[in-house]
């Protein structure tokens, strides 16, 4: 259920997140939602500063596509993640808080919930975890 936009800056963005031993992508309905659409990021192995500055973007830029959303974070086969990437988020996901509802992370380990919790308090919006 991804979505082609037919940009080939953004899929090269992605393409470069992907690169490395995490990766990151997001998974965007077909076509713009109102309230209650999601924006789903996959995250997978280890998320450094790099891709977390990167990723950071690429969401942001995403939720600036919708109306208000839930921002759904795919954590199951996230190992963890640098300090610098979690700033990353907070700093540029930061800018467009008012543009997500809640927050909902599913499965992760104690430390990568730990780090959402931590952004949704610095983002200002609830969260809940959802087990695998």
């Amino acid at each position: 259920m991804g979505r082609d936009t037919g940009n080939s800056d953004r899929s090269a963005r992605v393409a470069a997140i992907e690169q490395g031993s995490a990766a990151f992508r997001i998974v965007l309905p077909t076509a713009p939602e109102p309230l209650g659409a999601e924006v789903v990021a996959v995250f997978r192995g280890h998320l450094d500063a790099a891709q977390g500055l990167a990723s950071a973007i690429e969401f942001a830029a995403s939720l600036q596509e919708r109306g208000k959303a839930v921002a759904v974070f795919d954590v199951r086969d996230m190992s963890g993640y640098d300090r610098e990437a979690r700033l990353a988020w907070q700093h540029e996901v930061g800018r467009e808080r008012h543009r997500i509802a809640k927050i909902v992370m599913v499965g992760g380990s104690r430390m990568v919930r730990m780090g959402g919790s931590v952004l949704a308090m610095a983002l200002g919006v609830p969260i809940d975890f959802r087990e695998a």
